[in-house]
């Protein structure tokens, strides 16, 4: 496994104007590299952030874990690669792309027909969740005969949304719009939350902004908060239901989601200062000693 070098040429990403090359690159490995293993983290991934790095960069397995967990890494690496190879070339997110998306992070070792990758869901899926009073309550995504039909809608509704420039103030709110919907279609087998977060921050990164992550730390809180939006929303999601009907949690979602993002901040906001300094120091004179000069022109 090797992963091609990054190239930060074609990665014009406004949040990227003004550094170094070497900045720009370092930058571009350090998100992607916390990306990856911030969203696999969250499905069970074992990776440390120093594993995640250390593999990525060296390609050396890392003692003690699985060969799945590695290829885990090595997809979503692979994948937000991918993602921003579209953003980079004007491209729209199409099912075959979202396919493609798919088959990057769900690189298994086996293959099952009733668990397709790259492909819809073919079977029924659903899950338990944890509720306040201790209590858990079966939420039931929707049945694989209509995740076309709602596909098809929620192609057309998230293009509107990137469509428009987004800010750095609203931007929240539209990686949770496009990840709750998503979540909700749950359209695949598996993977569904390392492709949501994925195609949330398409929308970001595509108005120059960094990828929106979400902490390892905080996946309790996540996830509840997922589940106490299905809650107050009501009913399985239908083909003639709205995709994202707007409650009092999902406002705690876009709070959550802006919570976040701080921490991919600090990463752009350190390397801008160091470009700053950079900068700063080139700006004075050199005035070489004496020393320097001794033994010269003599």
């Amino acid at each position: 496994m090797e992963l091609r070098k990054i190239d930060s040429e074609f990665r014009n990403f406004s949040f990227l104007a003004g550094l170094d090359n070497d900045l720009r690159i370092s930058l571009l490995c350090a998100l992607r590299d916390k990306w990856t293993h911030t969203s696999t983290a969250l499905e069970g991934n074992s990776f440390t952030l120093g594993d995640t790095e250390f593999f990525l960069k060296e390609g050396i397995t890392i003692g003690g874990k699985s060969l799945q967990e590695h290829m885990d890494i090595y997809g979503h690496a692979e994948a937000i690669e991918y993602v921003y190879d579209i953003i980079c070339n004007k491209g729209n997110l199409t099912e075959e792309k979202l396919f493609g998306i798919h088959r990057l992070v769900q690189k298994n070792l086996v293959h099952d027909v009733y668990k397709p990758v790259g492909a819809w869901k073919v079977e029924p899926n659903g899950t338990y969740v944890s509720e306040s009073n201790g209590g858990q309550r079966y939420i039931e995504y929707p049945a694989p005969e209509i995740i076309p039909l709602l596909m098809t809608r929620w192609f057309d509704w998230q293009k509107n949304i990137t469509a428009n420039h987004i800010s750095r103030e609203n931007a929240p709110h539209a990686f949770a719009a496009i990840h709750t919907s998503f979540v909700r279609i749950h359209p695949f087998y598996d993977g569904n939350g390392r492709v949501a977060r994925l195609i949330a921050n398409m929308a970001l990164l595509r108005s120059g902004l960094p990828p929106l992550l979400i902490q390892k730390e905080h996946r309790k809180e996540y996830i509840q908060l997922l589940a106490e939006y299905e809650h107050e929303a009501g009913a399985m999601l239908m083909p003639d239901n709205p995709l994202l009907p707007k409650n009092s949690t999902f406002e705690k979602i876009v709070i959550f989601c802006a919570e976040q993002w701080k921490t991919t901040w600090e990463l752009v906001d350190k390397a801008h200062e160091v470009q700053a300094s950079r900068d700063k120091n080139s700006n004075i004179s050199y005035m070489p000693r004496d020393s320097e000069h001794a033994g010269f022109g003599r």
